[in-house]
């Protein structure tokens, strides 16, 4: 079994980095919250992926998976490299009794219209609105 250094030298390098000049503290005192700000800036600054791969494993090995933010942008970041099936794959494992989370579900959506999957994503909306989440503003422009 690789090491994880073997396995995410780009992530380890950078996340390192970060988190001497971000917040002048050793690893293990960076709080759960400074961690999702940075999972946040490094899906932003995503430019392959297999950065995006690396650091989707990355969310999930330090448990912060369950984060419906970090899993809508990781469904943004697999969708703008056309990986619909690992966003759908984000989404379904992401929802853990969750279902009313609407950023969730409006980010699978958007995925879908944006790479035209539009029966999928009406698909999506009825299973919504089946489940009793009220969409929102943002919802309706992707049906």
């Amino acid at each position: 079994c690789m090491s994880f250094t073997a396995r995410f030298p780009w992530f380890l390098s950078t996340f390192t980095r970060h988190i001497h000049t971000q917040f002048a503290k050793p690893l293990f005192l960076v709080t759960h919250n400074e961690l999702l700000d940075y999972f946040d800036l490094l899906l932003q600054r995503c430019g392959s992926i297999e950065q995006t791969k690396q650091i989707h494993a990355q969310i999930l090995t330090m448990g912060s998976s369950e984060t419906g933010f970090l899993a809508a942008k990781l469904i943004a970041n697999y969708s703008h490299f056309g990986l619909i099936f690992y966003a759908r794959n984000v989404f379904e494992t992401s929802q853990d009794g969750r279902f009313s989370n609407l950023l969730l579900w409006n980010s699978i959506m958007r995925a879908y219209t944006k790479h035209g999957y539009y029966e999928e994503t009406i698909r999506v909306y009825l299973r919504l609105k089946n489940l009793g989440v009220k969409p929102d503003g943002f919802t309706f422009p992707l049906v």
